[in-house]
C-alpha cells in the first residue's frame, strides 16, 4: 500500500491538471489576478485546515528557515505561478503540458547538485514510466508510431 507521500505525489500532478483547465476556462484574466486569487484561495483553506486538524506553525525554527520559506514562497507562488498563468493564456493547456515536462528533470538535476541527493535502480524505473518511455506493451509499430 503506498505511503500518504506517495499518495499526495501522485495526486498532485492530477490535481493541478484540473486546476490548469479550469483556469484557462476562465476567460481573459491577467496572470497576476489569477494568481493572486489562487493563492488567496490556498490561504483561506490552508488555514482552515490547519484549524480543524489542530496544527499552528511551529515556534523552534530560526529566522534564517522562515526566511527560506518566504523566499522560496515568492519564487514558486508569486513568480513562477504568474508565468504558468501568462503561458496558459498565450500558447493554451496543450501547449503549456508539453512544455512542462520540463519540470520533473530539472526538480531532479536540482536535487542532484544542490542537495546530493542519489538515485537508484527503481528511481530510474519510475522516471522512464513518467517520462512516457517505458516500451510496454510491445506492439509491432515502433515505440513512437501512431
Amino acid at each position: 500500500m503506498p505511503s500518504l507521500g506517495e499518495t499526495c505525489a501522485m495526486l498532485a500532478p492530477l490535481t493541478w491538471a484540473c486546476a490548469v483547465v479550469l483556469f484557462r476556462k476562465a476567460g481573459d484574466l491577467a496572470p497576476e489576478t489569477m494568481n493572486f486569487f489562487k493563492n488567496g484561495v490556498a490561504v483561506v483553506l490552508l488555514g482552515i485546515t490547519m484549524l480543524v486538524m489542530g496544527v499552528s506553525l511551529p515556534t523552534d525554527r530560526s529566522v534564517g528557515d522562515w526566511a527560506m520559506v518566504a523566499a522560496s514562497g515568492l519564487l514558486g507562488l508569486a513568480f513562477a505561478d504568474t508565468l504558468l498563468f501568462a503561458a496558459l493564456s498565450r500558447i493554451g493547456a496543450g501547449r503549456l503540458a508539453v512544455v512542462d515536462t520540463v519540470y520533473a528533470p530539472t526538480v531532479v538535476l536540482i536535487s542532484f547538485l544542490f542537495l546530493g541527493e542519489r538515485f537508484g535502480g527503481w528511481f530510474f524505473v519510475g522516471a522512464l514510466g513518467v517520462l512516457g518511455v517505458w516500451p510496454w506493451p510491445p506492439s509491432k509499430k515502433g515505440l513512437w508510431e501512431d
